[in-house]
């Protein structure tokens, strides 16, 4: 979503104060953490008012569920309602999509959720399987289609229409990212010599930006991050240029980046600790849990991988309390 139109949404929900001069005027920002779900639960996005889409494993049956405020609500699935749903993208306008298994094949299947309604996305009648992946605002779907020989390609689907995007020349495997508000797609295609490298999908037209990487997020200003391969560094691409992101002090450079918002704000990892960085800073989150969070003296976080406009994050972590609690989830929102 554009500026103009989150500042507009965010004072509507009496959060404006957060995008006062993001990473700028709240150099000490703090966050109140709240419990999303154990390991066998994978948050895998995050819109504009906090809503997540979730996929939990609970014995044979994996499904997706829409988080709000709290509470999960599973979404279903095609009928009859398969074993498998898993999540991908959600948007602002509480749109899902993700990946099931389509009951007249039997094969994997990529869909799209609105409002109570599943759809089941199409593929070429020869495809084993597809995947959706991420979806924008506008309603352009993003995921993989493999063909009869299982190579992977990268999947645009516009409002029903679908178009396999070309991957690198001799290359198998293609897989998109993200894809924002102009329609640019940024995913990884691996070349002739199976090597991944950070690609950007404009128009169908193929660029590859940084070779030897894979892509994290990109956002509506058209900025993205990722991780070098061959040096294990999370960078920042912005208008051809490509930087490396620091560590904090003592720490090893070396991690990966997850997430962008539209104001530049990047978070990810570096040695297992979750990491925002704020105008090229970057900042362990453990450190900006609020000192009134019950839950600040037990939870640490390792890594995030989602934030959103009003500067919301997901990350997980482990709780003392619980030594089998690994990979929990939980939502981090400002305090001021």
């Amino acid at each position: 979503m554009q500026r103009s139109s989150m500042t507009a949404l965010a004072a509507a929900l009496g959060i404006a104060s957060f995008l006062c001069a993001p990473g700028v005027g709240h150099a000490q920002t703090t966050y109140t953490l709240t419990l999303i779900g154990p390991g066998s639960t994978t948050v895998t996005g995050l819109n504009v008012v906090g809503d997540l889409p979730l996929t939990v494993s609970s014995g044979s049956t994996v499904g997706a569920y829409l988080w709000r405020r709290g509470i999960q609500t599973n979404i279903g699935g095609l009928s009859p309602s398969p074993q498998f749903v898993e999540s991908g993208g959600l948007n602002d306008l509480v749109q899902m999509v993700g990946t099931t298994i389509c009951p007249a094949s039997g094969n994997f299947c990529a869909f799209a959720w609105s409002q109570g309604h599943m759809t089941a996305l199409p593929t070429p009648a020869s495809s084993p399987a597809s995947f959706g992946i991420q979806i924008n605002l506008l309603g352009q779907i993003v995921g993989q289609v493999y063909d009869a020989n299982f190579n992977a390609q990268a999947a645009l689907w516009n409002h029903g229409t679908l178009t396999l995007l070309p991957g690198i020349p001799g290359g198998s495997f293609s897989q998109p990212a993200g894809i924002n508000i102009r329609g640019e797609i940024v995913g990884n295609s691996e070349d002739a010599s199976n090597v991944a490298n950070t690609v950007l999908w404009r128009h169908g037209v193929l660029t590859v930006l940084i070779k030897n990487s894979i892509p994290g997020a990109i956002n509506d200003e058209g900025q993205i991050v990722g991780t070098l391969l061959g040096s294990l560094r999370p960078f920042l691409w912005q208008d051809g240029m490509t930087t490396q992101l620091p560590a904090p002090p003592g720490m090893a450079p070396t991690g990966v980046a997850s997430g962008i918002n539209d104001w530049g704000q990047i978070v990810g990892s570096m040695s297992s600790v979750a990491i925002l960085w704020q105008n090229g800073t970057p900042i362990d989150l453990n450190t900006r849990i609020a000192r009134n969070d019950p839950l600040r003296r037990f939870v640490y976080l390792q890594g995030a991988t989602q934030i959103n406009n009003v500067g919301q994050i997901v990350a997980n972590g482990t709780d003392s309390r619980n030594s089998a609690a690994v990979g929990v989830w939980y939502l981090l929102t400002p305090t001021h």
